[in-house]
């Protein structure tokens, strides 16, 4: 991902960093997991919330600490994957935005899913989100899904879909167009897993997580699993994790 980082932000959508900066705003001190360029980090940050965000990216996390600056926020900021997530800390809440379904194998999900357990207060809450499996072509040629245009620029992003085994691979195309001539092009490609809602509800209760409740878009509407593009887990963890300390 490290070469789509720098058109992360050009393409990022501010109404679905709302849900997890309210939901956020509920607690005295929070962890992303897959933060990217940072920007849901400091805009819960900015509501004088401690954070702690971690990315495997360090491309990412390089623009994301460019964007700190002078601000006056409390963030803590470390490259760590999900499946080696090692702070020193538990947290009453913690949320990954569109991080789930790149976690390709029952045993990682298990893993990332025990991982943030351990770092969760009991009764501390998850929140994330990945899309329905129902509304996720397995194949897709290449379609135009966003443009975004500046004073010099247009900036065009593709996406297509490629069945590999049970998985779908994912391509990216980001393309920059000036006057008219294609200036740039970065190609991106990962592999996510197609995850039913009943398959996440069996790894929530297998690693002590309650199901709070399930979204089926980012203002909070119940989820439909026949309507509904989106799957948004709001769950609690039933037990302590294995960390000392809050």
């Amino acid at each position: 991902m490290s070469q789509y980082a720098k058109y992360s932000d050009i393409f990022s959508s501010k109404s679905e960093q709302q849900l997890f900066i309210e939901f956020a705003a509920q607690f005295s001190k929070v962890l992303e997991i897959g933060c990217g360029t940072g920007n849901t980090a400091i805009a819960i940050a900015k509501r004088n919330i401690r954070v702690w965000a971690i990315d495997n990216s360090s491309e990412m996390l390089k623009i994301f600490k460019s964007k700190i600056g002078e601000l006056k926020v409390k963030i803590h900021i470390e490259q760590q994957g999900a499946e080696f997530l090692s702070l020193s800390q538990q947290f009453p809440f913690a949320f990954m935005h569109l991080v789930f379904g790149h976690f390709t194998t029952v045993s990682l999900q298990n893993r990332i899913l025990a991982n943030i357990k351990n770092h969760l207060i009991p009764g501390g809450e998850l929140l994330f989100d990945l899309a329905n499996p129902q509304f996720v072509p397995r194949k897709l040629e290449k379609k135009l899904i966003r443009t975004v245009r500046t004073k010099d620029l247009e900036y065009r992003l593709y996406l297509t879909h490629k069945p590999v085994s049970s998985l779908v691979q994912t391509t990216y195309v980001v393309e920059e167009w000036r006057n008219d001539s294609l200036h740039n092009s970065v190609i991106v490609s990962s592999k996510i897993a197609l995850l039913a809602k009943s398959d996440i509800e069996k790894l929530l209760k297998a690693n002590g997580f309650q199901i709070i409740s399930i979204f089926g878009d980012y203002k909070q509407k119940e989820f439909d699993e026949s309507m509904d593009y989106l799957m948004i887990f709001h769950a609690r963890n039933t037990s302590g994790g294995l960390i000392n300390g809050v």
